[in-house]
């Protein structure tokens, strides 16, 4: 998408004209239209970006983000508290690509981001979250975590309380594997904990309107309990 194409569809999401735009922003009338065939000086553009709120380099097409934090915002914040280094994570999936021979032009095309993206990405200059490196790097077939333990960063294992660490190599879990469970694990109790919050004078206060047998509520009963002993025993 060329620059004025890229003006005409902000122009569409505010549900102005480019006429309408040139007015506000003060560029000369029918000005737009040309620079199909000519950019404009930087301080024009500057003026256009700042009106729709953008970057120069999304208008131009160097970037799929419209402004430098949108790849940050777009994806929310980390959920893991081992994914310490965002700026990091970058060179980690670079080496991946290039292990596999994959080239930047397709992670690109596979991202739906430009080329220029994927370099920024790679060398720290966009911020990187969790959830965007998960993207990536399920796009090379692998995960966060895996990545971590193939790269002998031990942060993600040394979360893992010394207990549960036992309990799962006991079970012969490899490393990724015993990542993947504890992060499930403080998952549920994340969740079982927000339920205390609520009334827990009777189970059927937790499921208002269904219909349970006794075997049933004795069930869930039991589940709860094991859940408790286990959080005790953190």
């Amino acid at each position: 998408m060329d620059l004025v194409a890229k003006i005409k569809m902000l122009c569409a999401e505010e549900k102005i004209t480019i006429a309408e735009l040139e007015r506000k922003t003060g560029i000369s009338n029918g000005q737009i239209r040309k620079w199909v065939a000519a950019t404009p000086g930087i301080d024009k553009l500057q003026t256009i970006a700042d009106h729709f709120k953008v970057s120069t380099d999304y208008l131009l097409g160097r970037t799929a983000f419209r402004k430098p934090t949108e790849l940050f915002e777009r994806w929310g914040a980390s959920s893991n508290p081992d994914f310490e280094s965002p700026f990091d994570f970058g060179g980690l999936l670079k080496k991946a690509r290039e292990e596999q021979g994959v080239k930047q032009k397709e992670a690109s095309e596979a991202l739906g981001i430009t080329e220029s993206d994927v370099d920024d990405i790679e060398v720290g200059d966009i911020p990187l979250n969790e959830e965007w490196a998960e993207k990536y790097a399920n796009f090379l077939g692998t995960t966060v975590d895996e990545i971590y333990v193939d790269n002998d960063m031990s942060a993600a294992l040394d979360s893992i309380p010394p207990e549960r660490l036992h309990h799962y190599q006991s079970l012969r879990m490899s490393e990724i594997e015993m990542v993947e469970a504890d992060r499930e694990f403080e998952k549920t109790n994340a969740e079982d904990a927000m339920k205390d919050y609520e009334d827990d004078d009777t189970i059927a206060a937790h499921h208002d309107g269904e219909v349970w047998t006794e075997e049933e509520l004795a069930e869930i009963e039991r589940f709860k309990e094991f859940v408790r002993d286990k959080r005790g025993k953190k």
